[in-house]
């Protein structure tokens, strides 16, 4: 990783410790003309071995970027690097595929042939309207993006062989050392190599739109993070020695950059190693009075430039927001039949949705109607940085604890490589090497947990939907949450086919258990298969040999055979989430028409939910 970065130590900590998260070897940052203690920070961060921290004057005129990319790409330390990456402090590559680590999207990409250099796209995520920085996390804090790509945009950073350019422009390596390097997108789809022989050139100008992608990696890019911090930009200087206007609010580059149309967490699955890292940089005196010292520096810059001065716009009206180009892109298509139904509906109160094992780093199932509104999130989370990033990200309708829950005992919490794994449970060695993933079974660090049993939350009133995936131990919670169950209607669990943990109750006892507890498998919302490990693994499609299922994320319905013995709210409430969670609507119907027998509704309302079906649900008549 190559950075160019002049005052950023609010940032820089977060920064550093996502590339070591993502996959990096080494992290190579070229500083110019620090004030704010950034360079300082570096210094120390590079006795650490966390950096390689190189420092250079420019001169007036000379880009500050290429020229710390020339004293990077010339450093020793630069010889035995096979791939690098250029981007600025505010921008994270976020890999999509495998673990998430930049090994994996070379591995995608090269699978679609040779590849010199692969073009990785921005995608822009807002500030929300934020005004002021005061401190905290940029991951966590900023989790709203536009939606997808913007058509004729080709705005990307790219990743690249250094043996063959000679140099690091802005957006891409320049001076190819061979006649016909080979660029390609992070998709794998191969693009015209012009640009990287055009020395000023900033932009893949003719790549066309079906070449531009976020398939396996998309450049995060936090461009304002708050009003403040975009405005004092202006006092930095432009990193490619520009002049201009972009740095105001309202300006087209702030439009531009002030996407908030779905939420995007999928970086996240990283946070708790960047969490564990930063614990370790703060630990440390001087990098903590460093980024102290940096923030409380900003603070005397606002009070005096914005507040005091009123300089580059900062007391004039609020700008109008950038156009959503595609408002609704984050909705399903069904999204009106469930607005349809929760006006309609006599519901007495919001969904309540319980999420045991609510770490972040997947989108939930019942994102809908978060994004509507229209449900309460009670969510439980015992590991400090996943819980940490709940906290920070939560809207007013989701509470979280951070309990592990259970059956009431204390286990011995096992802390995997991969978050995602952690269990109460042991490892299970041979499943995880018949899929070739040893890492994947690998335990960091032991903890006594004690555990809660649901039954005794006085915080827990009634609930409809129980999330919940805590690898392995599900059975443990069921069983002690039998009051709780007692009137939900739904549960979405995690049900294993392959053991990958010792002593893990697997799909059969879960399924017994929910069964005893009156409630009956009703379908998948997906399953997972992964290849069996062989010595030709490398040659094939993963996609398409994914031969052995591992897990699936199954719902647990209340016995739809005795709809009669559920009450006028569970019927309200089981239809919405059929609608809106589990995309069945022939059970969202079956309530309206028990509903509709029991006088609740008008029977017209089934019908018209149908109306407000797209059409590719329906198969009405001609």
């Amino acid at each position: 990783m190559i950075a160019c970065q002049r005052n950023e130590a609010m940032w820089l900590l977060e920064w550093v410790a996502f590339q070591h998260a993502a996959g990096f070897d080494r992290v190579f940052v070229v500083s110019n003309d620090c004030s704010d203690g950034s360079d300082r920070m570096l210094d120390r961060l590079a006795e650490m071995g966390e950096v390689v921290h190189l420092r250079q004057d420019a001169q007036p005129g000379e880009a500050p970027q290429v020229s710390g990319c020339a004293l990077a790409l010339a450093h020793p330390q630069m010889a035995d690097v096979a791939w690098a990456f250029h981007c600025d402090i505010d921008e994270f590559l976020n890999v999509s595929c495998g673990e998430g680590r930049v090994a994996d999207l070379i591995a995608a990409v090269l699978r679609a042939g040779p590849t010199d250099c692969i073009t990785v796209n921005w995608r822009m995520f807002g500030s929300g309207g934020r005004r002021s920085w005061d401190g905290g996390a940029v991951l966590p804090s900023f989790t709203l993006t536009e939606a997808q790509l913007r058509k004729g945009r080709a705005m990307q950073k790219c990743l690249f062989r250094p043996e063959v350019f000679a140099a690091v422009h802005c957006h891409m390596p320049k001076h190819p050392r061979k006649a016909d390097p080979v660029l390609r997108s992070s998709a794998g789809v191969e693009m015209p190599n012009a640009p990287l022989f055009a020395p000023q050139q900033m932009r893949h100008q003719t790549a066309t739109h079906a070449m531009v992608s976020w398939e396996n990696a998309a450049l995060n890019h936090y461009a304002i993070r708050s009003q403040d911090v975009f405005l004092l930009k202006n006092l930095r200087g432009d990193g490619m020695a520009l002049t201009h206007q972009k740095y105001r609010l309202g300006s087209p580059f702030w439009a531009f950059a002030e996407r908030t149309e779905i939420e995007d967490r999928t970086i996240l699955r990283h946070w708790p190693a960047v969490a564990a890292r930063l614990e370790r940089y703060r630990a440390d005196p001087e990098i903590r009075a460093l980024e102290a010292e940096a923030l409380a520096g900003h603070a005397r810059l606002r009070a005096e430039i914005l507040d005091r001065q009123g300089r580059f716009g900062w007391h004039d009206p609020a700008p109008k927001q950038p156009l959503q180009e595609v408002p609704k892109a984050h909705l399903p298509d069904t999204a009106g039949a469930v607005r349809f139904l929760l006006s309609q509906l006599p519901r007495e109160r919001r969904t309540v949705v319980l999420d045991v094992g609510a770490n972040p780093i997947t989108p939930t199932p019942y994102k809908t109607l978060l994004a509507l509104q229209s449900c309460e999130v009670i969510g439980f989370e015992p590991q400090p940085e996943a819980f940490a990033a709940l906290q920070s990200a939560r809207s007013p309708r989701e509470r979280y604890f951070p309990h592990a829950v259970g059956d009431g005992t204390v286990q011995e919490l096992k802390i995997f490589r991969f978050s995602g794994m952690t269990s109460v449970f042991e490892p299970c060695l041979p499943s995880i090497a018949l899929l070739g993933k040893p890492r994947m079974g690998r335990v960091i660090e032991r903890v006594a947990l004690p555990t809660v049993a649901l039954d005794t939350l006085p915080e827990i009133g009634r609930i409809d939907l129980l999330k919940i995936d805590i690898q392995g131990g599900e059975l443990a919670v069921f069983q002690g949450a039998r009051q709780t169950l007692a009137q939900a209607v739904a549960v979405i669990v995690e049900l294993r086919h392959l053991r990958l943990y010792e002593g893990e109750p697997m799909a059969a006892g879960v399924d017994q258990e929910l069964r005893a507890q009156g409630f009956a498998l009703h379908k998948f919302l997906f399953n997972k298969s992964m290849p069996i490990a062989n010595s030709q693994l490398a040659r094939l499609s993963r996609e398409a040999n994914s031969d052995q299922l591992v897990d699936g994320d199954a719902v647990y319905l209340r016995d739809l055979t005795r709809l009669d013995a559920i009450d006028d709210e569970g019927l309200v409430q089981l239809a919405i989430l059929a609608a809106s969670t589990f995309d069945s609507h022939t059970v969202a119907l079956a309530c309206l028409d028990a509903l509709a027998a029991r006088g609740r509704i008008p029977a017209s309302l089934a019908r018209d939910y149908v109306d407000a079906l797209p059409a590719r649900l329906r198969s009405d008549p001609a």
